[in-house]
């Protein structure tokens, strides 16, 4: 648990999504600004795919309602692709998942 100083054991509960479902993962500045029903409009209302650009909207929405703690957002959904996809594009989604998941302390 970051931020806490205590020395908790991280929990891992593995699971499949499957085609067309998404999965956002969110500091608690981002999802106290919205009710449960506000983030699965967001998450219907938001083309595919999704990008930095979409988390960069929906983090200025939960600052926008008041938000006064760090607000971090990391949207995942599966892409379809095809066998033959090219290993630079794998290297390429996993670099952007790490920049998103990292970019609040590269701002700092």
């Amino acid at each position: 648990m970051v931020g806490c100083g205590l020395p908790l054991p991280a929990l891992f509960f593995p699971f499949t999504l499957a085609d067309g479902e998404r999965l956002l993962l969110s500091s608690d500045g981002f999802h106290n600004a919205f009710s449960d029903e506000d983030l699965q409009n967001l998450l219907n209302e938001t083309d595919s795919p999704l990008g930095s650009a979409s988390a960069q909207a929906w983090c200025q929405k939960a600052q926008a309602r008041g938000s006064v703690d760090d607000v971090t957002v990391v949207l995942v959904e599966i892409a379809l692709l095809t066998g033959d996809t090219p290993k630079w594009w794998w290297a390429l989604a996993w670099l952007s998942i790490m920049v998103l998941a990292l970019l609040p302390w590269m701002l700092l």
